[in-house]
C-alpha cells in the first residue's frame, strides 16, 4: 500500500478524491505534507491564491469526484505548500490551520527580506519548485505510469460515511488529465513541457528533458 515507494499515512481516499490525487502525483510519494486539500479547503476561501466560493462551492464534497474544481485546489495547494517548505514555515501555522493569512506571510518577507514580493509571485516560485521537484523525478525514470494508487482503492468502501465508494481508474485517469492540463505537463508521459518550463525560467530544464 504505497505510491512510488512511500506508503501511504492516515487519510481513506476513496471518500477523499482530492487526497488520493495528491498522493499519485507527489512529488515524494504518498504524501499529505505535499499537498493535502479535502480536509482543509474545500470549506476555507483564499481568494488571494485562486480559492473562491464561485471556483469551489462547499456543496462539493468528498464524496463523489467533484470534477475540475477539485483537481484545480490541488494544483494550486500545491503551489502554496511548496513556496511553505522553501520558506521553513510550518504548514499549520498558515491559513487555513493557523489563521496567519497569505498576506500577511508576503509582508513577513518583506520585513526580513526587503523584498516587495507580490503574493502572485511568491505563487509562481511555488509552482517553480514543484516543477523542478518533477523534472528531478522524471529525470530519474518517474512517469504517468507512475502517477498511481494501490489497487485497494477500486474496491468499495465496506463501511462507514462513504460506504460503497470506490476510486476507480477511471476516474484517476480523468483527474490525471486535467492535472496535467493545468500543470502544463505532457497527458501521454506526465513530464514538464517546455513552454510551462520556460514560463517558470527553467529553460535549462527543459534542455536537460529533452536529452535524456
Amino acid at each position: 500500500m504505497h505510491v512510488k515507494g512511500q506508503e501511504l499515512p492516515l487519510h481513506e481516499i476513496r471518500g477523499m478524491k482530492g487526497h488520493g490525487l495528491a498522493y499519485a502525483t507527489s512529488n515524494r510519494g504518498a504524501c499529505h505534507l505535499q499537498v493535502e486539500t479535502d480536509d482543509l479547503f474545500e470549506e476555507q476561501l483564499c481568494p488571494e491564491i485562486g480559492i473562491d466560493e464561485k471556483a469551489f462551492p462547499r456543496k462539493l464534497r468528498d464524496k463523489l469526484y467533484a470534477g475540475r474544481e477539485k483537481v484545480k485546489l490541488n494544483k494550486i495547494v500545491g503551489d502554496l505548500f511548496a513556496l511553505f517548505d522553501s520558506l521553513v514555515v510550518c504548514k499549520w501555522t498558515v491559513y487555513p490551520c493557523g489563521g496567519t493569512k497569505v498576506t500577511t506571510l508576503k509582508e513577513v518577507i518583506a520585513a526580513a527580506t526587503g523584498w516587495d514580493v507580490t503574493i502572485d509571485e511568491l505563487m509562481k516560485t511555488g509552482e517553480r519548485i514543484f516543477n523542478l521537484c518533477r523534472a528531478f523525478n522524471v529525470r530519474e525514470g518517474i512517469r504517468r505510469a507512475d502517477d498511481t494508487l494501490p489497487k485497494r482503492f477500486t474496491e468499495p468502501l465496506p463501511e462507514g460515511p462513504y460506504k460503497g465508494e470506490t476510486f476507480s481508474e477511471q476516474v484517476l485517469g480523468e483527474m490525471l488529465d486535467h492535472y496535467y492540463e493545468l500543470r502544463g505537463w505532457s497527458r501521454e508521459t506526465g513530464i514538464p513541457e517546455r513552454k510551462k518550463l520556460e514560463e517558470l525560467e527553467l529553460a535549462h530544464v527543459a534542455n536537460e528533458l529533452e536529452n535524456l
